[in-house]
């Protein structure tokens, strides 16, 4: 009984344990906007290759996700699966603003060009006058977007400790322009293949929306899981100056 006391106290103590800062993340006040745009830029350029302490993954050259669905509207179902996202490196923070009544961190970033490519299989409803269905390769290229993340905070104590906690994020983003491109429709079809690419093309504005809030789900929820790893395991003073 006592080696079992033991045992669950020392692994209380490593459980709770507070990790160093890592060398590439240098605090800011947290009200700084210049201060948390430069050092995030640098911080970002070291943790897309990744960190085994805080359980981050390697996101370039290219960062993997199983699956999403848009299946929101019973019209317009798509599945993508074997999903390759190549683009990490090329975001860029361009604000970074903390909003106090919200207890929030709003940060607007830039790409230029953000690519995926991915397996898909797709049924679509007279999407503005054509019935579309398929399944094969799929390429997604989102151009001069910007993009717009909110992690709203909330403070939690361990051991006498202050640590910030994400209590949610929300993610969007608007782009120049987006190409989709399905191989593959109407099992192989080709006539009828370039013609359902060239509708969506000529009408990408609409499919985005459609696709929109499933796809910035899906990234709020990797940006939450990135903030967590860190602000669980480091206190608030560390991350932050007074």
């Amino acid at each position: 009984m006592k080696i079992s006391l033991l045992i669950s106290i020392l692994l209380c103590l490593v459980l709770t344990q507070a990790d160093p800062l890592p060398n590439y993340i240098k605090p800011c006040k947290i009200t700084d906007e210049q201060c948390i745009i430069e050092n995030g830029n640098l911080a970002w350029q070291k943790l897309i290759f990744g960190d085994k302490d805080f359980q981050i993954p390697v996101l370039t050259p290219v960062f993997e996700l199983n699956e999403v669905k848009v299946d929101l509207n019973p019209n317009f179902f798509l599945h993508h699966t074997n999903i390759k996202m190549n683009s990490a490196k090329s975001y860029t923070i361009r604000g970074a603003k903390y909003k106090s009544d919200e207890n929030k961190l709003a940060f607007t970033l830039f790409n230029p060009l953000n690519d995926v490519d991915s397996l898909y299989e797709i049924k679509l409803i007279d999407f503005l006058g054509k019935d579309i269905n398929g399944k094969g390769t799929f390429k997604l290229d989102i151009i001069n977007a910007n993009y717009t993340f909110d992690v709203y905070l909330k403070t939690i104590t361990k051991e006498s400790v202050d640590y910030l906690n994400v209590d949610k994020t929300t993610f969007d983003f608007l782009p120049e322009k987006i190409s989709f491109k399905f191989a593959n429709l109407f099992d192989g079809d080709v006539t009828k293949g370039e013609d359902a690419n060239l509708h969506i093309e000529n009408h990408w504005r609409e499919f985005y929306e459609e696709v929109r809030t499933s796809y910035s789900a899906v990234m709020a929820n990797l940006v939450k899981g990135i903030f967590d790893s860190f602000l669980n395991k480091i206190p608030k003073t560390e991350l932050f100056l007074n």
